[in-house]
């Protein structure tokens, strides 16, 4: 049997009703993550920044890092200094800029510090690959 009718359609369709339900839990929980001290219409993120994993990521980056400058000078791949390893601390410093806007929200320079350090850090990494992929090709 075929609904192909209205009769036993249902809107909206049970996979979607769920969302709708999701949504309209999250609108009704308060925001427990907003800064008392700024109002919505200071901070730049709409929320504050977590200072674990901002952390967790800063370390993490800087981990790789440290760990790719001794591949670089043990193995003599210089070309990763000025690609993997100049990529490697930006990304550490935007996610320091971070660490710090989880203290400040309303700091305009840690916010600009992280967004333009994180959106722009991958760029010399991409230069590291292409490099890496035309020795091997």
């Amino acid at each position: 049997m075929s609904c192909w009718n209205n009769s036993c359609a249902t809107f909206p369709p049970p996979s979607l009703a769920m969302f709708d339900t999701y949504t309209t839990m999250l609108t009704l929980l308060p925001r427990a993550d907003t800064n008392a001290t700024s109002g919505d219409s200071e901070n730049p993120y709409g929320y504050t920044p977590n200072f674990t994993i901002s952390t967790m990521f800063m370390a993490l980056f800087d981990i790789t890092t440290v760990l790719h400058l001794g591949q670089a000078v043990f193995c003599r791949r210089w070309f990763l200094l000025y690609t993997v390893i100049l990529a490697g601390a930006m990304e550490t410093a935007g996610w320091y800029g971070r660490v710090w806007s989880s203290h400040d929200v309303i700091n305009s320079g840690a916010f600009t510090l992280q967004i333009a350090l994180t959106i722009v850090a991958p760029t010399p990494l991409l230069a590291g690959n292409f490099i890496i992929f035309g020795r091997i090709i």
